[in-house]
């Protein structure tokens, strides 16, 4: 890639480099939606209304983590966060990968509401299910299973997953610094907005590892986190999170 390459160049040369990856279950349905992602406005205007909205809530809702159970449980069992995230010298996940993971629920329900979150709204979203449902159940998370009990040991659990090999860290080096890079470089979207994208990712990839009974993050893992993550992007999240009284 050179440095007065155009960005149909670059893209090009990106989706080449998946061709050692033709194998991985679902990466050519994943391809298809960054292709359809270039030409997608509605990916800036999410962006730019998250970065507007997000720290404008009409809601005065303050709430104490250690009594939500399962807020609580991700607290406890992330432990502090490091200003940095430089893996392996620091864990594969941390409490504000948690963190944008929440973000990215309500830019999602905020995009489809047309207005800063409200109280009800707010709490809705953080006293509800919608968190944990994706935590333990990913993409099937709009599906009906029995709740599991929440424990720190879950999140303990998640924190330490690793790539299951070069090829699975490759994958997701790629996708993120790669490709969703050089889009939304082009669509010229929120740098904040991305950098919460990939994170959410992150966490899905360990969550959904782990959902399979596995402490390793395979290719196949990395697919679904950034699958699942722009479900719940382009979907009416509202309906998966009932106003509380």
């Amino acid at each position: 890639m050179g440095l007065f390459d155009s960005i149909d160049e670059m893209m090009a040369e990106d989706f080449e480099r998946f061709n050692d990856f033709k194998d991985v279950s679902r990466i050519d349905e994943l391809l298809d939606l960054f292709k359809g992602l270039r030409r997608n406005k509605e990916y800036k205007k999410m962006s730019l209304l998250a970065n507007k909205d997000m720290g404008k809530s009409t809601n005065k809702w303050r709430f104490d983590e250690s009594k939500i159970p399962f807020i609580n449980a991700a607290k406890k069992g992330f432990g502090f966060s490091l200003p940095i995230h430089l893996p392996p010298l620091t864990k594969f996940i941390d409490y504000d990968f948690f963190k944008a993971f929440y973000s990215i629920i309500q830019v999602s329900y905020i995009y489809r509401s047309g207005e800063a979150l409200d109280d009800k709204e707010y709490r809705s979203i953080i006293l509800g299910d919608i968190g944990p449902q994706i935590t333990y159940f990913v993409e099937d998370f709009d599906k009906s299973y029995e709740m599991p009990i929440h424990s720190k040991n879950f999140f303990k659990r998640l924190k330490n997953v690793y790539y299951a090999d070069k090829r699975a860290k490759r994958l997701e080096h790629i996708i993120y610094s790669r490709l969703f890079v050089t889009i939304t470089q082009e669509l010229d979207s929120v740098i904040l907005f991305d950098r919460t994208v990939g994170a959410c990712a992150m966490y899905l990839m360990a969550c959904n590892a782990l959902k399979n009974n596995r402490d390793i993050v395979t290719c196949e893992d990395v697919v679904v986190a950034y699958l699942t993550t722009f479900k719940i992007l382009s979907m009416d999240i509202r309906k998966y999170v009932p106003l509380l009284d």
